[in-house]
């Protein structure tokens, strides 16, 4: 009877590092894709390809959409939602991750 329940706590404990894991990747891809996106000479489509490379490579997520907008203000926001991958059937468990930064852009004073 004791080793079932080992064996349960030991899957939780595998799908609770897996969701960890793809937590920090996204937060990470999110937070690089911000500063490509809001530095000078950057651009949307190039933070938003910096978060896509980032997070193809992190085998804990699964399905990641990335999104890069210019909102009010000359703010740079970064919103990434993904799922982390699950060992337990029918369990989905998702991760998001948002940041805004200022644009940084070079302004000639007369």
């Amino acid at each position: 009877m004791l080793v079932p329940v080992i064996m349960v706590l030991v899957v939780l404990c595998l799908q609770a590092a897996l969701w960890a894991q793809a937590d920090w990747a996204v937060q990470s891809a999110a937070t690089q894709s911000e500063r490509i996106a809001s530095g000078m000479g950057g651009s949307m489509p190039a933070g938003a390809s910096a978060a896509e490379r980032m997070l193809g490579s992190d085998r804990a997520v699964r399905n990641p959409v990335v999104s890069v907008r210019m909102i009010p203000g000359a703010q740079v926001e970064v919103v990434i939602t993904a799922s982390a991958t699950s060992v337990l059937p029918g369990i989905r468990m998702h991760v998001r991750a948002d940041r805004v930064g200022p644009a940084q852009v070079f302004r000639v004073h007369q």
